[in-house]
């Protein structure tokens, strides 16, 4: 049994109401898996703090891979 397929995305994200604007690059299977991944990681890893309704996702591309 295989998992499922996994592709790389760059999302862009800001919060609401703060100064924090960026991208995040994450492996997901479709843009709407990338958008919960990328708002997870970043409160994860960098806002431990704030909560998923605070981030704003502005736009979701799929990364090229060379």
């Amino acid at each position: 049994m295989t998992g499922p397929v996994l592709k790389a995305f760059r999302v862009q994200l800001h919060r609401r109401g703060g100064k924090f604007k960026g991208h995040i690059d994450v492996q997901a299977t479709c843009e709407k898996h990338a958008e919960r991944v990328a708002v997870a990681q970043t409160i994860e890893v960098s806002f431990p703090k704030s909560k998923p309704g605070q981030w704003v996702v502005d736009g979701v591309a799929i990364k090229e891979t060379t």
